[in-house]
């Protein structure tokens, strides 16, 4: 078989848009009941799903997509730590595949028959494959021309030299001319032949901006010897504000010949440099073979660690106007300019609360980095209730020898309540890029409430508006505040 892929996704892809696969075989597209067959495998070597791909009707390629199937794998929040300062494992974040394609059709086409072993009969072919076992039963048609109507009709299979021949329960009838024909199932069933080429891959929870899709490729993330200073998988702007309590995480490929090290570099407000460290993927994990790790990059994931290259070794965001993150393979050249990813830049926003009471969420952005943003202006809670009744009909209650009406008795009875927390928060002033930003996270699925240091609560952002607020003077109109509401993603426990 000729089977080829003339088109894959790129080997790290985003599981929530198209992983496409480009189909062809022309030595064998116009075989009888030939359609592509595929199967995807999880990183444990576990089948995921096995696929039928018809072939299209004008070019005969197959097609594929792959997405509805990687993305049940896949979940941006699984592997989050409160208050990590340490990489984090993420197996659920993004994880290995395997498919597997082959074809299928309605016969197995010889090119001769032979004499084979104790003189029964052989039939082979050079390049059709067949998936025949011993004792199958199969109907043997030959081309016109032939010399022995024996070989015709009804057959035994004794034998399977390789996946080209077969053996046939039928003495070799006699030396002839070459005699072509085809073998199928004699109940119907096609002739599948999985595993003739393959494909491993890697799919990535979250997913880009459509219009950059189309130019996607895996060197825009993944560094390599040729691709320094690629890309970080966030969509941060620089110079994004967070307080000093905040955390914040950040994926990264877990390649141990170009990714080991973060690297955090504090700068004062002059732009000079106060410290270097660095975090190094633990040995255990960076020698593991997950795809992707989580990088805690928040100025409170940043504790005091015995990973100073220079500079202070305890308070290290003591008098830091902001600092750089960025990824490099080792910590031989904490001050080389030229590592393997491009550094973000983080400010510390020393903005002063207004209000005693601030709350911090944690938003998932599209390519799955997690991000904080404080809202510390007038917040408001509220309580919602409901309750579930069912009506009854008496109106009393049977009493020694009596049956005694009261006004007490209850004619409609509670059997389930609900009781459901809101909260309309409000955020300090943006600039434009963090508006933006945020309007990109917030029309995602997951946040969290970090309501302290340790712990963070589900929550659900509400569907509708988020209302975007700007200064009464319009002095400053790229200055911007946002007023949003959120409900914790459980109900608290019935009441009845």
């Amino acid at each position: 078989m000729a089977l080829s892929i003339l088109q894959s996704p790129a080997s790290y892809t985003f599981a929530r848009q198209p992983t496409v696969f480009l189909l062809k075989d022309a030595a064998n597209v116009n075989k009888q009941g030939f359609s592509f067959v595929a199967s995807l495998f999880d990183e444990n070597g576990d089948l995921i799903v096995s696929m039928n791909i018809p072939k299209r009707p004008v070019n005969g390629f197959g097609l594929v997509d792959l997405s509805d199937y990687l993305s049940a794998y896949v979940n941006e929040e699984e592997d989050i730590v409160p208050g990590a300062n340490e990489f984090l494992r993420a197996p659920n974040f993004a994880r290995n595949y395997t498919i597997q394609f082959g074809e299928k059709s309605d016969l197995f086409t010889y090119f001769d028959y032979g004499f084979g072993p104790a003189g029964k009969t052989l039939l082979s072919s050079a390049t059709d494959r067949h998936d025949f076992v011993v004792s199958d039963r199969v109907l043997v048609t030959q081309d016109p021309g032939y010399l022995y109507p024996s070989l015709d009709g009804e057959q035994v299979v004794i034998s399977v030299p390789d996946e080209f021949s077969i053996v046939l329960d039928l003495s070799f009838p006699g030396v002839g001319p070459a005699s072509p024909g085809s073998v199928r199932h004699i109940n119907g069933e096609s002739i599948v032949y999985t595993g003739i080429t393959g494909f491993t891959g890697v799919t990535i929870a979250g997913a880009i901006p459509r219009e950059e899709f189309t130019e996607y490729g895996s060197t825009r993330f993944v560094p390599s010897s040729s691709t320094a200073s690629c890309d970080i998988m966030t969509l941060c702007p620089d110079g994004f504000r967070v307080k000093l309590d905040s955390q914040m995480f950040v994926p990264v490929p877990n390649l141990i010949s170009t990714l080991t090290y973060m690297r955090i570099t504090t700068k004062n407000a002059a732009g000079t440099t106060l410290g270097v460290y660095g975090w190094q993927i633990d040995s255990a994990i960076r020698f593991s073979d997950l795809p992707f790790v989580f990088a805690p990059c928040g100025p409170a994931n940043l504790t005091d660690q015995n990973n100073t290259w220079s500079g202070p070794t305890s308070d290290i965001f003591a008098g830091v106007d902001h600092y750089y993150v960025g990824f490099m393979q080792n910590s031989s050249a904490s001050d080389d300019p030229v590592i393997s990813t491009r550094e973000m830049r983080i400010d510390i926003d020393d903005r002063c609360d207004p209000f005693q009471e601030s709350f911090t969420l944690l938003f998932c952005d599209a390519l799955g980095a997690w991000s904080p943003f404080t809202f510390n202006s007038r917040s408001d809670e509220v309580h919602q209730t409901k309750k579930d009744v069912f009506l009854r009909s008496d109106f009393g209650r049977i009493q020694s020898e009596a049956y005694n009406y009261s006004n007490k008795r209850r004619g409609l009875e509670v059997y389930n309540a609900e009781h459901v927390r809101t909260y309309v928060v409000r955020s300090d002033w943006m600039t434009t890029e963090e508006s933006e930003y945020f309007v990109q996270c917030f029309t995602a699925a997951r946040a969290f409430w970090c309501k302290s240091a340790t712990k963070f609560l589900p929550i659900i952002l509400s569907d509708g508006k988020v209302e975007r607020l700007k200064p009464e003077q319009e002095d400053d109109p790229t200055m911007i505040r946002y007023e949003i509401s959120f409900a914790l993603a459980y109900a608290e426990p019935p009441r009845v």
